[in-house]
């Protein structure tokens, strides 16, 4: 399965991954939400319905930096999103196209969701449950994105003039 796949007709991308974390059935939810005006739609892990675990129950504290980072961009950009960093997402292909794609992994998710609040993007977040298995391999990947999440984060908040802060951003929790 593709990690990245054009919805049918809708010209939209949306995307996951492809080894079981999430349920495919969401991906109905997400599309809809685009078909009904928003320019994207994310899974949540943190609102009622959403949960997210380590299925050998190894990382109690695994979402503390997502949460950290989510709460950041909140603040300095006037968000009010719970799950910047989920990589189960629908996006318009307009939306897109507006952006600067310079980003890879956890750290393009991080400007996505940035650019969403920033340009005032109305935005639905659905619940959706994780269970993954952590491997030493994806903690190695996670830990090495926080420097350039925070880096995005500083030169983004820099740059805060030339897109002025959202005049009410339309976030939505299912």
């Amino acid at each position: 399965i593709r990690d990245v796949e054009r919805s049918r007709g809708l010209g939209d991308v949306y995307k996951r991954q492809a080894n079981g974390s999430y349920d495919p059935r969401n991906i109905a939810k997400l599309l809809f939400a685009l078909e009904s005006g928003n320019e994207m739609a994310t899974a949540s892990r943190f609102i009622p319905g959403g949960l997210r675990h380590d299925r050998m129950k190894r990382f109690s504290y695994r979402s503390l930096g997502n949460r950290i980072f989510t709460m950041l961009a909140n603040i300095l950009f006037y968000g009010n999103l719970t799950d910047t960093l989920c990589r189960f997402r629908a996006i318009k292909t307009k939306c897109l196209q507006s952006i600067t794609l310079e980003y890879k992994d956890l750290t393009f998710l991080y400007f996505l969701s940035i650019q969403a609040i920033r340009q005032g993007w109305n935005v639905r977040e659905i619940p959706t449950q994780e269970a993954i298995d952590i491997s030493p391999t994806q903690l190695r990947k996670t830990w090495r994105s926080v420097w350039p999440m925070l880096s995005l984060l500083i030169r983004t908040w820099f740059k805060r003039g030339e897109n002025r802060p959202n005049k009410g951003t339309k976030i939505e929790s299912e």
